[in-house]
C-alpha cells in the first residue's frame, strides 16, 4: 500500500514538474519574442523620425517592415532559441542512454538519426521549391485572368470564347506540369525522411531484444531505449522544423538589416551639427527636385540675411515652392551648397533648424487628436499659464478665430473628458435665462435640462 501511494505521489510530483518547466519555457519564449520585436521596432522607429527627406521609398519599406512583417516573423522567435537547446539535449540523453545499455545499440539509434538528419534538408528544399512552384502558377494565372478580362469586349464581340477556354487550359497545364513534377519528388524525399525515423524505435526493439538473449540486458532495458529512441525521433523533428523556420524568417531580418544600413548610409553626419542663433543662408550652385510634384531647381545663388520673415514670390514652376521647401528641411539638396551661418543644412540638428527656419507651406498635415492638439504640436511646454493667451494671439493673427469659435460652438462636448467645460456650459445656460427672466422674455427659448 505504500509503495502504491508513494508511486502515485512521485507520479503526481512529476507532473507538476513538468507543468513548471512547459510553464517557464513558454514564459521564456514569450519574452524573448516581445523584446526582439521591440528592439526591432525602436531600431526601426528611430531610423525613420530621423530620416531624411530623400529616403521616402526606404521609409515606407521600413514601416511595413515594422508592422506585420516583424509581427509575423518574429512569432516563434524565442521557441527558435530553446528548440535547439531542448531538442539537441534530448537527442544526446537519449544516445547516452543507450549507449549505457550496450554502445552497438547506440551505435545503431545515431546511424539512423544521422541519416534522417541527412535527408531532412532535401525535404525541406523541395517543400520551398513547391510552395515557390505554386505562387509562380498562381501569379501567371493571374496575369492571364487580368488580360482576359481586359479583352472581354473583343471575345463578346467576336464568339472566340472556346478559343480562349482552350488557350487557357493549355497554358494551365504547362504551368502546372511542372508542379506535378515537384509535388512528386517532395513526396519521394517525405516517404526517405520518414523511413529512417520510423526504423529507430523499431530498430531499437530488434537489436535491444537480439542483445537481450545473448547479454544481460534486460527486458525493461530494451523498452526504454525504444522509447528513448522515439523521443530522439521527435527531437530530431523539432530541430528540423525549426531550421527550416530560421530559414522562412531569415529574408525579413535580412531586409530589415538592409534597410537600416541603408537609412544609416544616407543618414550618416545628418542631425548632428548645431546652428548660430542668426547668420546667413547662403546657396551656392544648389539643385532640388521634388519627386511629389516633379519640380526641379538647379543653379540657384543666393544669400538672406537671418532672422527675417521671407516671402519666396512665383508662379506654377517658377520653383518658389521647390526652394522653400529645400530651405524647411522638406527636400534633400541634389547638388551645390545651402548654409546657415556657415554650417551645411543637411547635417543640421533637426529641432535647431526648425527653430532657425520656419517653413509656412506645402501640404497640411494633420495628426490624430483635436483642433488644440494639431495647434500645439511639437510645444515643448503645452500646459504653459500663458498658452491660451499665446493661442488665441496666434490663432487671430492667421485669421482663424471666427473659425475655431464657430467650429466649437457647432461641437460636443463630452462630460466625462471635460467636466469642468461641461459644467461652465450648464452653469452658462443657466445664467443666460436668469438674465432672460429679469427682462420676462425667459420663455423665448426653451429651458434646458441639466
Amino acid at each position: 500500500r505504500s509503495y502504491v501511494i508513494a508511486t502515485a505521489v512521485a507520479l503526481a510530483a512529476a507532473a507538476a514538474a513538468i507543468a513548471l518547466v512547459a510553464w517557464a519555457l513558454h514564459a521564456m519564449a514569450a519574452a524573448i519574442e516581445t523584446r526582439a520585436a521591440a528592439r526591432l521596432r525602436r531600431d526601426i522607429l528611430g531610423a525613420l523620425v530621423n530620416a531624411r527627406a530623400g529616403a521616402q521609398e526606404e521609409a515606407r519599406n521600413a514601416a511595413a517592415l515594422a508592422g506585420e512583417g516583424i509581427a509575423r516573423s518574429t512569432a516563434g522567435l524565442g521557441w527558435a532559441v530553446i528548440t535547439p537547446l531542448i531538442a539537441g539535449g534530448a537527442i544526446a540523453l537519449a544516445l547516452l542512454y543507450a549507449a549505457a545499455i550496450d554502445w552497438r545499440l547506440a551505435a545503431a539509434v545515431a546511424v539512423l538519426l544521422a541519416a534522417a538528419a541527412f535527408a531532412w534538408p532535401a525535404r525541406l528544399g523541395a517543400e520551398e521549391r513547391a510552395a515557390a512552384g505554386r505562387r509562380t502558377t498562381g501569379a501567371s494565372l493571374r496575369r492571364a485572368l487580368d488580360d482576359l478580362l481586359r479583352r472581354l469586349p473583343a471575345i463578346r464581340a467576336h464568339g472566340t470564347a472556346p478559343y480562349e477556354r482552350s488557350r487557357l487550359e493549355r497554358d494551365l497545364r504547362g504551368w502546372t506540369e511542372p508542379q506535378r513534377a515537384i509535388d512528386r519528388a517532395r513526396a519521394a524525399l517525405a516517404g526517405a525522411t520518414l523511413l529512417p525515423a520510423v526504423l529507430v524505435p523499431a530498430v531499437a526493439l530488434g537489436l535491444g531484444a537480439w542483445l537481450a538473449l545473448h547479454t544481460r540486458i534486460t527486458v525493461g532495458e530494451v523498452a526504454a531505449a525504444a522509447i528513448a529512441g522515439l523521443l530522439a525521433t521527435t527531437a530530431l523533428v523539432a530541430l528540423m522544423r525549426w531550421r527550416q523556420d530560421l530559414a522562412a524568417a531569415r529574408p525579413l531580418f535580412e531586409e530589415t538589416a538592409r534597410t537600416l544600413g541603408t537609412f544609416q548610409a544616407r543618414s550618416r553626419g545628418a542631425g548632428t551639427s548645431a546652428l548660430p542663433s542668426s547668420g546667413a543662408l547662403v546657396a551656392r550652385n544648389t539643385s532640388a527636385y521634388d519627386p511629389a510634384s516633379g519640380a526641379r531647381i538647379s543653379g540657384i545663388d543666393l544669400s538672406i540675411a537671418l532672422p527675417a520673415h521671407v516671402a519666396l514670390i512665383g508662379g506654377t514652376g517658377s520653383g518658389a515652392g521647390t526652394f522653400a521647401a529645400l530651405m524647411g528641411g522638406q527636400l534633400d539638396t541634389a547638388g551645390g551648397e545651402l548654409t546657415y551661418g556657415g554650417v551645411d543644412l543637411q547635417t543640421a540638428e533637426p529641432g535647431e533648424r526648425a527653430r532657425r527656419l520656419a517653413f509656412a507651406g506645402g501640404s497640411t498635415v494633420l495628426v490624430g487628436g483635436s483642433l488644440r492638439q494639431n495647434l500645439l504640436y511639437g510645444c515643448p511646454e503645452p500646459d504653459s499659464p500663458e498658452i491660451e493667451l499665446r493661442l488665441l494671439e496666434a490663432a487671430t493673427a492667421v485669421g482663424l478665430d471666427r473659425a475655431i469659435h464657430a467650429r466649437g460652438l457647432a461641437g460636443t462636448v463630452d462630460p466625462a473628458r471635460e467636466p469642468k467645460l461641461a459644467a461652465a456650459l450648464v452653469e452658462a445656460r443657466r445664467a443666460v435665462r436668469a438674465e432672460l427672466a429679469k427682462e420676462l422674455c425667459e420663455d423665448l427659448i426653451e429651458p434646458f435640462d441639466p
